[in-house]
């Protein structure tokens, strides 16, 4: 018998049972049940094949109330720039929720799960700027909080993000995220720290010879004068 997938199954059903548990739990008791429910997606997320059967369980994780009473209760009101603090969290249910919470993202870009009012659109914009504020993550340049987070959970945040890129598409992702940075620029942005976080996560990898950003890297390099030099719009006056 196969062992990785014997085991994926067995912890599919504790998630399973995990979830029956909390979808039977009042409100008294349901804030209880949830760390159960976290941790049964947890060693999934450590299997081969765990962000899949994830992807595709969301919605029972959702209506079961996985975030029910979280800060991810709401999509709509998430905010990319905070992904990060949670991905390179050391606690590990906060890295799990965060995943989950981008697995939802994920599902509802992807038109396979509905939470109003997020359109996939909008689902499909967060994805793509979670992705570019934490390129360092998804290409393994490890920094402080990393270090601190330890090998098993740094993996899971960066598997989890190698996942929705390879759903996306990598280089439709850094071709929408330069375009991106090219709107908020043309905006004249009062607060630049994102958009610079942006730039400096693309020039890291630009600078890695083990890092290939195919034909997007061509627009990558352009930005990186762009926060300091003349913005488009205005250098042809």
């Amino acid at each position: 018998a196969d062992e990785p997938a014997q085991r994926l199954a067995l912890r599919a059903q504790r998630l399973d049972g995990a979830l029956e548990a909390l979808r039977g739990a009042s409100r008294v008791t349901h804030g209880a049940k949830v760390p159960r429910a976290l941790d049964a997606a947890r060693q999934i997320l450590a299997e081969e094949g765990g962000l899949e059967l994830l992807h595709e369980r969301i919605a029972a994780l959702v209506e079961a109330g996985i975030f029910r009473g979280s800060d991810w209760d709401e999509p709509d009101r998430l905010v990319p720039a905070l992904a990060r603090q949670a991905l390179t969290s050391p606690d590990s249910a906060t890295v799990v929720i965060e995943v989950l919470s981008e697995l939802r993202f994920l599902a509802i870009a992807e038109g396979s799960y509905t939470q109003r009012p997020l359109t996939p659109a909008a689902a499909h914009s967060h994805l793509v700027r979670v992705v570019a504020l934490n390129l360092s993550i998804l290409f393994g340049i490890a920094g402080e909080a990393e270090r601190q987070q330890g090998e098993r959970l740094a993996a899971i945040a960066r598997r989890s993000l190698c996942f929705i890129v390879d759903r996306l598409g990598f280089e439709q992702v850094i071709d929408e995220l330069i375009a991106e940075i090219w709107r908020i620029l043309e905006q004249r942005p009062i607060r630049v720290e994102p958009v610079r976080e942006m730039i400096t996560q693309i020039a890291r990898c630009l600078q890695d010879p083990a890092i290939d950003l195919g034909g997007s890297g061509r627009g990558a390099e352009r930005l990186g004068s762009s926060l300091y030099g003349p913005i488009r719009a205005c250098s042809e006056d």
